[in-house]
């Protein structure tokens, strides 16, 4: 019976979230005073002017038939109000009727809204109530590390359920799941569409992951020390985290490490500028296939930033950026050939035939783009 159920749910909510009633376990509970007249006018006066505690308090008193007949359909319609008003306790109340199918139609994607809603305002509850949704698979897909990343998230919030959850969970789930759910508890700090966005708690998560040997945590790691971000800005950190993506042979995270070290170092991001740094870490990026740093290097070389002019270098980056089919290489193929002299073209030369390339060709062709 939807009553029996609700009743017991707005009871629950007197409690400010995450808190427990501490009682003499030999002392009855006091009976609850049922409101007055007077009161109850009083409450509704302010539900109907906007206030949104008033709302969920007037939606339980027609719950539980206080000062007034029960009436589910009207203490839905208040609790409803009160949820749209931004009351993370009746957010809490309206997902758990939507997910229970109490007083409106079963709907577990509804349900998970309203919880998210309830969630951002730090309502443990609402965060042990995600972590079962992941759990159970209601509403959503089974995702037992995003179930204990609620659950931990529910924990610290305060609430005594996801702790008897976690020891469960702790004890059932294999290292590289709880791994996972330290990794999504940083991505929803990070990304703030749920929890508030807190870029330190982020940071703190991503650490956890990568003390344990997680490429993507400590590809995280290294960039958020590049741009300070929830960690201090600390380039020798950076290269630290950077170095140990490439322990694991991580090709594509190692590179985007690479890649912003080298741009930190050229334009000093956090550091005097260096670039002879620079041009060694858009170097490491390059060799893997890294776009970005081979348009970095091959203008470095070109320009003889950070160490010699090496025009012959700086044409093969351009030619491989062509054949990856950068817009920019073609032009600036053009530009380099007319600036070299004969030894750095047959330089360039030897390296074509190896590339079965005819250079004779490839020669005559920037030839004639460079006379239009």
């Amino acid at each position: 019976m939807f009553t029996q159920v609700l009743v017991a749910l707005v009871l629950s909510l007197a409690l400010p979230s995450g808190s427990v009633a501490q009682q003499n376990p030999n002392q009855p509970a006091a009976p609850a005073k049922e409101l007055t007249r007077s009161q109850f006018v009083e409450l509704q006066a302010k539900a109907e002017a906007g206030d949104a505690k008033a709302q969920l308090e007037l939606g339980k008193a027609y719950a539980n038939g206080d000062g007034v007949s029960q009436d589910d359909a009207v203490a839905t319609k208040w609790i409803r109000m009160a949820a749209e008003g931004g009351n993370a306790d009746a957010q809490y109340a309206l997902g758990t009727m939507y997910r229970n199918g109490d007083c409106v139609a079963q709907d577990k994607a509804e349900a998970l809204k309203w919880y998210r809603k309830a969630a951002r305002q730090n309502h443990a509850d609402a965060m042990y109530s995600l972590g079962t949704a992941y759990y159970n698979g209601d509403g959503v897909d089974i995702d037992d590390a995003a179930a204990y990343a609620w659950f931990t998230l529910a924990k610290q919030a305060g609430s005594e359920g996801a702790v008897e959850a976690l020891k469960r969970a702790d004890a059932e789930l294999k290292p590289i799941v709880i791994l996972r759910g330290w990794k999504e508890i940083a991505k929803i700090y990070e990304k703030g569409d749920v929890l508030q966005q807190d870029q330190a708690e982020a940071a703190r998560w991503w650490w956890k992951a990568a003390e344990e040997g997680d490429d993507e945590a400590q590809a995280a790691l290294a960039i958020r020390s590049i741009a300070g971000l929830g960690v201090p800005l600390d380039l020798y950190q950076a290269e630290y985290w950077c170095n140990e993506v490439r322990k694991q042979h991580s090709e594509n995270r190692a590179c985007d490490c690479m890649n912003a070290l080298g741009q930190a170092y050229e334009f000093g991001l956090g550091a005097k500028k260096d670039q002879v740094k620079a041009r060694l870490w858009y170097q490491q990026a390059a060799a893997r296939g890294n776009v970005a740093a081979m348009k970095a290097l091959a203008r470095m070389y070109a320009a003889g930033e950070g160490g010699a002019v090496d025009r012959p270098a700086a044409f093969l980056l351009y030619l491989r950026l062509a054949q990856k089919k950068d817009a920019d290489a073609p032009h600036s193929l053009v530009i380099l050939r007319k600036a070299m002299n004969e030894k750095e073209w047959k330089d360039v030369a030897r390296e074509l035939k190896a590339m079965n390339i005819d250079s004779q060709k490839l020669d005559a062709s920037l030839q004639r783009a460079g006379n239009q």
